[in-house]
């Protein structure tokens, strides 16, 4: 085990025990928020025992025989996390934010965790870790809910500071996490969802005034893909001859064989018209995508905007609105 001098001690604060994938890590950190030491091992057990000389008083930790260890640690490991649990939230929080900026932490996730400290720990003016209870933060939460914070707000702090809590148990700071059991609020607060009758799609397809979203919107009703799957469709999938879309493995296919799916009449018709007019310009279509890959909020936004443009309702229609009409669509004639 390696030794430290006075001089090097003297300016750590924290000694802070970390993992990172297999390999074990033993900061010591100054008041800076700066490692000025660290030591790197795979056994855990060997390293625990460093981190527990370590922030035990800072002094040079002692050789144990390798059959010493494995016979103490249990007990050790028992008696430290009664020891040296510690009380007041404050001293845990200052040695979090400076585990936070020893691993590499951007300073805005810093300030993010602090704000869930400030909103939560401050504003209830809760000082010792025996004092955070769920039911304190379920009150809490409530409260700042019916005052008119955003559900989503409310999450996020108490997420942050659970998380915070969850590091303290696993590096042996305090003895149990408080918020373990905690749940996210408004979990059945979903927003109204509505589908899209196969009536209401084709108004929207005759609506539309830009070529390459009106294919979209086709493909979308004939072909029952899921969520981007259409931004996904290459050419070279089409089978014109057997009238299919064939995905390959890995690109939609299932437990490891290539997924095949129908070409509706509609969508044939209307996908070989695209594939002429884009041969027209002098534009690839023997391969590669048939349409631009567009995030989810984005096609969401134009399917609102083009079911107002067709004087459908667009209330509670997203992205997923427009999956459950291919069924209806396949059995009628429009």
């Amino acid at each position: 085990m390696p030794t430290h001098s006075s001089s090097l001690l003297s300016d750590v604060v924290s000694v802070v025990l970390n993992r990172r994938g297999t390999v074990w890590h033993c900061l010591m950190v100054d008041a800076g928020g700066n490692v000025v030491w660290n030591a790197v091992a795979r056994d855990a057990k060997a390293m625990r025992y460093v981190f527990e000389d370590l922030n035990d008083s800072f002094t040079p930790i002692p050789a144990r025989p390798p059959a010493v260890e494995e016979a103490a640690a249990p007990a050790n490991r028992e008696s430290f996390q009664g020891a040296n649990r510690i009380v007041s939230l404050e001293k845990f929080w200052k040695i979090y934010l400076q585990y936070l900026r020893a691993s590499g932490k951007a300073e805005g996730t810093v300030r993010t965790y602090q704000l869930a400290y400030n909103k939560i720990i401050r504003d209830n003016r809760i000082t010792r870790i025996d004092d955070l209870t769920l039911d304190r933060i379920e009150a809490w939460a409530r409260d700042k809910i019916a005052s008119g914070i955003r559900v989503g707000s409310v999450n996020f702090y108490v997420r942050n500071l659970k998380a915070a809590l969850e590091w303290g148990v696993d590096n042996f700071h305090i003895r149990k996490n408080p918020l373990e059991a905690w749940e996210l609020v408004g979990k059945k607060e979903l927003p109204r969802q509505r589908n899209l009758s196969p009536e209401e799609l084709r108004a929207v397809v005759m609506t539309e005034p830009n070529e390459e979203w009106r294919i979209r919107w086709t493909v979308y009703l004939y072909s029952g893909f899921r969520n981007q799957a259409e931004g996904a469709l290459r050419w070279e999938w089409i089978d014109w001859e057997n009238r299919e879309i064939i995905f390959p493995v890995g690109k939609g296919g299932v437990n490891g064989r290539r997924r095949h799916i129908p070409l509706h009449p509609k969508l044939q018709t209307e996908l070989s018209a695209w594939r002429n007019r884009k041969l027209d310009r002098r534009e690839s279509a023997a391969s590669g995508p048939v349409l631009r890959k567009l995030m989810p909020r984005t096609i969401s936004l134009r399917l609102k905007e083009m079911c107002r443009e067709a004087k459908v309702d667009p209330e509670g229609v997203n992205l997923f609105s427009i999956r459950h009409t291919y069924e209806k669509a396949l059995n009628t004639s429009g």
